[in-house]
């Protein structure tokens, strides 16, 4: 949970470079962005162990949802 981990500032500065590029949209800061996603890899991970010891592909499945936040953060 420790934001100056160097996991939270690869994500985030991902995220800022690609609001500074225009890649993704402004709308929010690149520290709530980096909440989000982390948080949202936090919970397939989560979700994953309680199923049945992982009755799905979780790389499959991260990969999916990642596609979904990285779509909506797209720049049109």
């Amino acid at each position: 949970m420790d934001k100056n981990r160097p996991y939270f500032k690869i994500v985030q500065s991902i995220i800022q470079e690609g609001q500074e590029t225009g890649e993704f949209k402004k709308g929010q800061t690149p520290d709530r962005i980096t909440d989000l996603v982390t948080r949202n890899v936090r919970g397939s991970l989560y979700d994953w162990c309680l199923h049945n010891d992982g009755e799905y592909d979780l790389v499959e499945e991260t990969l999916d949802v990642m596609k979904l936040i990285l779509f909506g953060l797209k720049n049109s």
